[in-house]
């Protein structure tokens, strides 16, 4: 489990959650907003050092999750980023690929999988951290690149 620092706009406010992955988190809120969101930062770490941070910065919450981007919770953030390593690390490089797919193209992540390789658990595992090899990679490039045209 990670907690996240994902920024609406280019100086909006800053949501601090927690997701398995911050990177699919990250393409799920984008769905359903307007602007355009950015990951700054994660690290690990459950629910309660959410709640921890939600305390801390209790004094910028705008609402819900979101707080004010000042210095204070900037600098927090940048604290944060040399020890914490890039969430594409975190998973298949390919799974934001599909997660993009999935949405642009209304499918269901198990449809998607017992299309593409006849396993329904394919996207489901990915996000678990299931690693391709390069072949099934270029499958699954290919299945994509040719629904997509």
């Amino acid at each position: 489990m990670a907690v996240y620092f994902i920024q609406c706009g280019q100086d909006g406010p800053i949501k601090i959650g927690t997701a398995i992955s911050p990177d699919m988190r990250l393409i799920a809120l984008q769905g359903g907003h307007w602007q355009q969101l950015t990951l700054l930062a994660w690290h690990e770490g459950g629910r309660d050092a959410e709640l921890a941070l939600h305390a801390r910065f209790q004094h910028l919450l705008i609402r819900g999750e979101w707080f004010a981007p000042t210095r204070e919770l900037m600098d927090h953030i940048a604290s944060v980023k040399p020890s914490a390593q890039s969430a594409s690390e975190s998973c298949d490089p390919l799974l934001p690929e599909i997660e993009r797919y999935l949405i642009d193209q209304q499918i269901a992540a198990t449809e998607f999988g017992r299309r593409v390789l006849g396993d329904p658990t394919l996207v489901h595992e990915l996000r678990r951290g299931r690693e391709c090899k390069i072949a099934t990679r270029e499958r699954i490039r290919a299945f994509m690149a040719a629904q997509a045209a």
